[in-house]
């Protein structure tokens, strides 16, 4: 099985010498979400990292909202958790933990390292701060899309179509 993008993040994160990571995610209802998860346990165990609940901490987030993202750095640092590493879906949550994370005077890659799974445009913009994130290819994704649909009008759909497209870990200053 290929490495999942997950995968290649946590491991980016392990290879800089992280090693309390932490990943923030969509709800684990979700297929994709749990796939994400797989990769990033992947990843601590091929670097050996104890397979136990608080060496393998997620927490699932609203990725959309500003707020949850920085109540879920709040309720870490409230709680005196340690991480040196975070994995975020979501701009909007991952803007929310910056904030808090410069409010409490942690330094950024310096105390702790972040990669945002998603496009970071805006993040980067409101942060001003060059941001390592995972890409997604969108466009390729709804040329493929539209392809499979354009093909399939005439017909039926096939039940299952699916059509892999590979994210890309994009290294900036953030990790």
């Amino acid at each position: 099985m290929p490495p999942s993008i997950t995968s290649l993040a946590t491991s980016h994160l392990l290879d800089r010498g992280r090693r309390e990571l932490i990943f923030f995610h969509d709800s684990l209802d979700i297929k994709v979400n749990r796939d994400k998860m797989t990769g990033f346990n992947r990843a601590l165990d091929e670097a050996g990292i104890d397979s136990s609940p608080a060496a393998r901490r997620h927490y699932e987030i609203d990725p959309m909202s500003i707020e949850s993202g920085a109540e879920a750095i709040r309720r870490l640092l409230d709680e005196k958790q340690t991480f040196d590493g975070l994995i975020v879906r979501g701009d909007w949550a991952f803007i929310g933990m910056v904030n808090v994370l410069r409010e409490k005077k942690i330094r950024i890659p310096e105390d702790v390292s972040l990669i945002l799974y998603d496009d970071p445009a805006i993040a980067s913009r409101v942060l001003n701060l060059e941001i390592s994130h995972i890409w997604q290819p969108y466009s390729e994704q709804l040329r493929n899309a539209l392809e499979i649909l354009t093909r399939n009008l005439p017909r039926p759909l096939p039940i299952n179509t699916v059509h892999i497209i590979q994210p890309t870990l994009v290294v900036r200053k953030t990790s």
